[in-house]
């Protein structure tokens, strides 16, 4: 936590022999006026001090010079905003979207860090957007989400006095990126659901503990993190659907509760690891990498012909050191998860492949699996929910405080049916 937001409420004392008021304000005396009798200030010191108090602690504690610092630079700015961020946000913050706000500010930084906040025009801002768009990495959308955040970074700095308000409102008027402006690509669009066949035929070449996350995320609907942040003790079992409320999750900042629901099929899933001997640590992630290649090992040497001796144990552990293999996580990641679906993918095309070669089939007949993404899998069993039981029961399935973020889910379900109507009426 910064060293300002840690500092004590100063408080109003008297100085003896001058007779005068005076308080500590971030290591240095501040002074009030005087202070005659003992017990009680004057009422204009007791004023001056109660003002200075209330500036003092909504400027963040922070000395009252650095209220409106001409000479804040546009790096400093942003320390200070990411390090507000971290104050109101807390454990609740996760690291990713740390990540992002860094990197949307990196190209303003590599510009203009040096340069004074409070003369950061919208000129400069274009300035920033056309590195972004030199650069080619990101695609139009992505390149709008940087500039916001760059454009609530300053507006957070006028908001705390360290700007003057004419800054924040200069950004606003530069514009978002249209299509094909400035020559920027377009991104891939929205997300499609992925075949379940598709997926089921790619679980057969996943780890058990990897499959078995996939599958959960298959049958719930919930984001990769929620469930990858499933501990034993989040899980009641009590009732016919088991329910998990979970306190760290995409809107937690925002307030908003958000509690997944297990049906018999996920209860099956979950069941293989909640009641394994010996049991799991309830307030630890249930599915861990070190627990699934240990199986993987345990696995192996249960396939041994020949016999185990305790030579053969020191001898593994020498290798396994001098290799200096990093060492494996209680949990997984959804980076990690992602690369097991691709490389199982992968895996699967090489089987089809064997498998043309020995049927004498072409391409067409028997493709190659198209590469997917855990997070599809949110997309698969809401466009399925709101298929079956409607839009009100994916808008509860997923979590959404509004119908409209759930029609995002159902473009598949419209686009089916508006080719029925085509079929039968046009």
């Amino acid at each position: 936590m910064r060293e300002e937001q840690t500092a004590k409420v100063p408080i109003l004392r008297r100085h003896k022999r001058s007779r005068r008021a005076y308080a500590r304000f971030n290591g240095t005396d501040i002074w009030f006026g005087p202070w005659t009798e003992p017990r009680k200030p004057e009422p204009e010191t007791r004023a001056a001090f109660d003002s200075y108090l209330a500036r003092w602690l909504a400027n963040d504690r922070r000395p009252l010079d650095e209220e409106s610092d001409e000479d804040l630079s546009v790096d400093e700015l942003a320390d200070r905003w990411i390090g507000n961020l971290e104050d109101q946000r807390g454990e609740g913050w996760h690291p990713r979207d740390r990540h992002r706000i860094e990197q949307a500010l990196k190209p303003l930084r590599d510009l203009y860090g040096t340069e004074p906040a409070a003369g950061f025009m919208p000129r400069d801002l274009k300035a920033v957007r056309q590195a972004m768009v030199n650069e080619g990495r990101a695609c139009r959308k992505t390149i709008n989400e940087k500039v916001g955040t760059i454009r609530r970074c300053f507006r957070w700095g006028v908001a705390e006095g360290l700007l003057p308000p004419a800054v924040s409102h200069g950004l606003q008027a530069v514009d978002h990126l249209r299509p094909g402006q400035l020559g920027v690509r377009e991104g891939a669009g929205s997300r499609e659901p992925v075949a379940e066949a598709v997926v089921r035929e790619t679980m057969e070449f996943l780890h058990p503990v990897a499959a078995a996350i996939v599958e959960l995320l298959l049958l719930t609907g919930a984001r990769v993190g929620e469930v990858l942040g499933l501990t034993p003790e989040m899980i009641d079992r009590s009732g016919k659907v088991w329910v998990a409320k979970l306190t760290q999750h995409k809107n937690a900042a925002r307030g908003k509760s958000r509690t997944l629901h297990f049906g018999p099929k996920a209860q099956e899933v979950l069941s293989r690891f909640l009641d394994r001997v010996p049991a799991p640590a309830p307030d630890r992630p249930m599915f861990s990498p070190k627990l699934a290649m240990a199986h993987v090992s345990h696995l192996r040497r249960q396939a041994r012909e020949t016999p185990l001796w305790e030579g053969h144990v020191a001898r593994y552990e020498r290798e396994k050191a001098a290799r200096g293999r990093l060492a494996l996580g209680d949990g997984y990641d959804a980076p990690a998860l992602s690369l097991a679906v691709e490389r199982a993918t992968d895996r699967a095309n090489r089987a089809r492949a064997a498998r043309r070669k020995e049927e004498k089939l072409d391409e067409k007949e028997l493709p190659d699996l198209p590469r997917w993404v855990p997070a599809q899998l949110r997309h698969t069993h809401l466009t399925l929910v709101r298929s079956e039981a409607g839009i009100e029961a994916a808008k509860a399935v997923a979590g959404h405080s509004s119908a409209t973020m759930t029609e995002h889910y159902s473009r598949t379900v419209e686009a089916k049916l508006a080719q029925e109507v085509a079929a039968r009426l046009g």
